[in-house]
């Protein structure tokens, strides 16, 4: 399985100036982006601009295109508004690829795109697709990320308290921050 991650997913790493951390985690666990999402992080400079072409080059993601004709340009084409044709590309592409390709799991925070994720991956074995909190619990539980404060700095910038899964609070009280755990003789 892949996890193929939306504008917003890798913005939030951007952003918590974590971006080291998530090409890391991209050398243990499988990550990819959309080429509409690279060219929306390349173009965005707030979000993105020249260090995240930079960083890309070395980040471990893989970029994935969609080709023109596939299953995936053809869902793509259907999901583009004619109205707002280039509103939420990134996102749009993102999902049209998960709807082709079941060894992805797409990975997204937009309520908009969960919605259409939901109606669109409707595949046997695609019906793929993660919000930010299980994603962030996923790449620690599965070693990627080896620090829980990477995980405070992201999901501060995504999620308010309120608004956290009912399970977040107890898991993050029981993991101790890097450095953290030390024996009696170290103190």
């Amino acid at each position: 399985m892949t996890y193929l991650l939306d504008t917003m997913m890798v913005s939030f790493f951007l952003q918590a100036g974590r971006e080291g951390e998530l090409a890391s985690a991209a050398k243990c666990l499988p990550m990819a982006i959309v080429d509409e999402v690279r060219i929306e992080l390349e173009g965005d400079r707030s979000r993105g601009g020249a260090p995240f072409r930079k960083w890309l080059a070395s980040s471990n993601l893989s970029v994935r295109a969609i080709e023109v004709g596939s299953p995936a340009s053809v869902t793509l084409t259907q999901l583009r508004s004619a109205a707002v044709p280039s509103k939420n590309l990134g996102e749009r592409a993102s999902i049209a690829l998960a709807a082709s390709d079941p060894s992805l799991t797409f990975v997204t925070h937009d309520k908009g795109g969960m919605w259409i994720a939901l109606r669109e991956l409707w595949a046997p074995g695609g019906e793929h697709i993660l919000g930010i909190a299980p994603f962030l619990r996923r790449l620690l539980d599965q070693g990627a990320v080896g620090d829980p404060d990477v995980l405070d700095d992201v999901i501060d910038l995504a999620v308010a308290p309120a608004q956290r899964p009912t399970w977040w609070a107890a898991w993050r009280a029981g993991l101790l921050p890097q450095g953290a755990a030390k024996t009696e003789t170290e103190e």
